[in-house]
């Protein structure tokens, strides 16, 4: 499993309320970007291949005070999980390339001390696949 720290806190849908579709849409583009890049540094850094197959995410949220209802969480990490899909970290975010799970904290229990998401990240092996190298 790697994991990847991403320095960013996880955005909320509730701050997407109230704009314009024309301030949704750009505040969406500039999360996915953001996201997008943060992820492809990370991937060269700790030398993770561009997916090819179905992974599983499990993404942990550090929050400055408090956690958020998870739907809230899920809500506002859609333009992230676009930038993770962007950058190469999945091969699509629907549901036969990737199993996505979500948790949060506050920042007091952050291994890094700081607002910060940390993303876990495994490939799924198929039946198939696993029935292969057993035979190799």
């Amino acid at each position: 499993m790697t994991v990847l720290r991403i320095p960013l806190e996880a955005p909320s849908q509730n701050n997407l309320g109230g704009r314009t579709w024309r301030a949704r849409a750009g505040h969406t583009k500039t999360t996915r970007a953001n996201w997008r890049m943060m992820a492809a540094s990370q991937m060269i850094l700790l030398a993770i291949p561009k997916a090819t197959g179905p992974r599983r995410l499990h993404i942990i949220a550090y929050r400055k005070q408090r956690c958020r209802d998870i739907a809230n969480l899920i809500g506002g990490m859609k333009a992230c999980i676009d930038g993770l899909v962007d950058a190469g970290l999945l091969v699509d975010d629907r549901d036969g390339m990737a199993s996505i799970t979500y948790e949060q904290g506050v920042v007091s229990t952050s291994p890094t001390g700081h607002v910060c998401t940390l993303i876990h990240v495994d490939d799924i092996t198929t039946p198939a696949e696993s029935t292969a190298t057993q035979e190799s």
